[in-house]
């Protein structure tokens, strides 16, 4: 390798770390190059400038290779073309017959696998004529019955998909009906793929409460383990949502952390129950965020994998048994409604950084999914991004292509170990279960969450089209014209006719399979499940009958779904919508000198206040700052920006502020003076603020608002 250089590069002189770091402080000129050239992460994680192959000195892993432990490359062993990843979007509308005729259009264009998301009511195992108001057809499909399942799949042929459902806990009764249908259709149920996505912890860290105890759930969860073990062996029955601790605020250590303790505390509650380890763990299915930190997430995926690892590894599972499956969804957080198709690049990043992580499976979500119900084009767009990133990258044909990256493995191993930290801290506390009672959970993704929010108000962190680049011609994305209290009356009344109309026999043998289970054994119950769903039993009676007079789980403080555009987007709705109504909120630019030299700061503020929708007249080539303040005064603009140079920052400015200050304009510079008696001058003039590139943007813009009365 040596010689080769030697004779292909030995006119370029080879340069040390040493020497690259001399010439890089001699262009900082002075500036600390551990300021300048160290960056800190959210994670806490800092960055080097650059890295060298002896960071991998000390790496546990850089040596391994795909389809071995600690298998941070990944579980597949490599053979071209073997890496393809199973396009799985979820279709998000509340009812079974547009769900179905999503899927089947989809199905046609590229959709490889049944990916159906359950409403509120549907996860908590009520039907909807007994649901609390504001549950129906929120969040997924409305299904209570194997009539509105069979509605949902029809024409679909069984056998050939895997199938997803959004189950949260209602795992039990949405297993049984998924083997009632099947065996309606004729079809196989020992090659069944996909999961039920059975996850209760997250639905009780979402909600704050079950609708039953958690040990009666997990009863069930054992139970639905137990049969897909000798049922269906490829077949999920646990799952694993990170999403919901990023949705919250979780960074990639603490989403990797709580992932592993909630998995943890399943296998436990698991074992407690009956069930080996070996029997457990092929029916375990994890899934993660993907947020806009490429390489950070990249990093992520490896890490999950290697922290899974240890944890087997410390449990004496021998390395053939150590199953692992992971699939991940873009993540809902870094949505925006602002500037909304910008939402399909972002997007494309977060699926790049999945792919190359080595996700098992991906759902890219739709551009409009802040809206909460998505349409043809939008599932296109997002379905066609993985096809490009597969057909055209031809990212499918390499394995682990981050592989071997001195930055990517450095950042993979800091990762892991400061997730393994986190993962010893929610164990010292009793495990994920007790973690979650004392907040410690809860508390965790909030800090995250205010640190990041932080971040984005004071524009250290961008998100385009939000908090910088806004497109201030832009037509905001139409609500949805769904009526959801309408559908929640009219399934009830459909359910409410299911029962009363139904024919005497058939809903004699509904009745007799329902009492069957208070009365069967473990080994029973799921076939009594099956059979009372195929004599159309409904989710809420199975659950009346299994969960009788249950009391409620103890409440826990819940944990809140962000997107971090949210408080810009308010302000900046609140602000057009004043505009719209009539109010005057544009800001006139005062700009003083040449036009050549202050153009980057009138750009600068500019976009500083279209940000919040406020309508900017940008003016050029103001002689001094009274011809500039003259324009302002003719102008109606109730904000007047004084843009320039800091040179004709002076005392000139000083009677100007104070005439516009006397039209009762609201008075701003564009910078921030070195002199600091100047700047007093200029507050005691009247001058209302400074704003500039260290400003807290919203925190600016929001008082803004306030003062002028705009209603929020």
């Amino acid at each position: 390798m040596t010689e080769k250089k030697a004779v292909f590069f030995e006119e370029f002189p080879l340069v040390s770390y040493e020497e690259w770091k001399q010439e890089v402080e001699r262009l900082l000129r002075g500036a600390p190059f551990e300021k300048k050239m160290y960056t800190k992460t959210h994670e806490g994680i800092t960055l080097k400038p650059v890295y060298m192959r002896e960071d991998l000195d000390n790496l546990s892993h850089h040596e391994t290779m795909p389809g071995f432990a600690p298998f941070v490359r990944g579980t597949k062993l490599f053979s071209y073309g073997d890496s393809k990843w199973l396009v799985n979007q979820e279709i998000q509308v509340p009812d079974c017959e547009s769900f179905n005729e999503a899927l089947i259009h989809d199905l046609n264009r590229g959709l490889q696998a049944i990916h159906l998301p359950l409403d509120l009511a549907s996860r908590n195992g009520q039907d909807p004529d007994r649901a609390p108001e504001g549950t129906v057809g929120k969040q997924g499909v409305s299904i209570a019955s194997l009539s509105g399942f069979s509605r949902a799949f029809k024409d679909v042929i069984p056998e050939q998909l895997p199938v997803f459902i959004g189950t949260g806990t209602a795992g039990l009764a949405y297993l049984g009906m998924l083997v009632a249908w099947n065996r309606k259709e004729g079809a196989r149920i020992d090659t069944l793929k996909g999961a039920i996505k059975f996850d209760p912890i997250s639905e009780w860290v979402k909600q704050g409460e079950l609708r039953a105890s958690l040990a009666t759930i997990l009863d069930e969860m054992a139970l639905a383990v137990s049969w897909c073990r000798k049922n269906t062996p490829d077949f999920g029955a646990i799952w694993v949502s990170g999403e919901t601790f990023a949705n919250a605020g979780a960074d990639a250590i603490s989403e990797v952390a709580f992932n592993m303790a909630a998995a943890l505390e399943y296998i436990r509650q698991m074992e407690e129950r009956g069930l080996k380890i070996e029997d457990i763990l092929p029916h375990l299915r994890f899934s993660y965020s993907l947020g806009t930190n490429f390489f950070m997430e990249v990093s992520k995926l490896r890490a999950a994998r290697m922290v899974w690892d240890r944890i087997l590894e410390s449990a004496d599972v021998p390395e053939e048994q150590r199953f692992y499956w992971a699939h991940a969804e873009t993540a809902h957080s870094t949505m925006t409604e602002l500037d909304p198709y910008v939402n399909m690049l972002r997007t494309t990043t977060e699926a790049f950084s999945g792919i190359v992580g080595g996700t098992d499976s991906l759902y890219v979500k739709p551009f409009n999914a802040s809206k909460g119900i998505d349409d043809s084009f939008s599932r296109r767009i997002a379905r066609n991004i993985q096809y490009i990133l597969r057909e055209e990258a031809h990212l499918d044909k390499i394995l682990d292509p981050a592989g071997g990256s001195w930055y990517v493995e450095s950042l993979t191993e800091e990762i892991a170990e400061r997730a393994w930290r986190l993962l010893q801290e929610v164990e010292s506390k009793g495990g994920m279960i007790q973690a979650l009672k004392e907040g410690f959970i809860q508390a965790t993704c909030e800090e995250r969450y205010q640190q990041r929010k932080k971040a984005l108000a004071s524009r250290r962190d961008v998100l385009v089209g939000v908090n910088q680049y806004p497109n201030s011609t832009e037509t905001r994305l139409e609500d949805p014209s769904f009526d959801y209290e309408e559908f929640q009356k009219k399934r009830g009344r459909a359910l409410q006719n299911l029962r009363t109309h139904s024919e005497h026999q058939q809903e004699i043998r509904v009745l007799q399979k329902l009492e069957k289970l208070l009365h069967s054994t473990a080994e029973e119950k799921m076939e009594c499940i099956i059979e009372a769903v195929a004599h159309g039993a409904t989710t809420g009676e199975v659950y009346r009958t299994l969960r009788p007079k249950k009391k409620v789980h103890e409440a826990i403080t819940p944990i809140e779904s962000h997107r971090v555009s949210e408080a810009f987007e308010t302000l900046r709705y609140s602000v057009e919508d004043a505009i719209a109504q009539g109010r005057n909120l544009s800001v006139f630019t005062a700009t003083i000198g040449p036009a050549g030299k202050y153009m980057p700061r009138l750009d600068f503020a500019a976009s500083f206040f279209e940000v919040a929708g406020f309508k900017v007249i940008r003016t050029m080539g103001h002689d001094n700052a009274e011809a500039a303040a003259q324009k302002a005064l003719e102008s109606e603009a109730p904000i007047v920006v004084i843009c320039g140079l800091d040179p004709v920052y002076n005392t000139e400015l000083i009677p100007e502020i104070k005439r516009l200050k006397a039209a009762d304009k609201k008075v701003f510079l564009a910078g921030f003076p070195a002199d600091e008696e100047l700047r007093n001058e200029l507050l005691a003039a009247g001058l209302d603020q400074f704003f500039h590139i260290k400003t807290n943007a919203y925190d600016f813009l929001n008082q803004l608002a306030t003062d002028l009365e705009v209603s929020q």
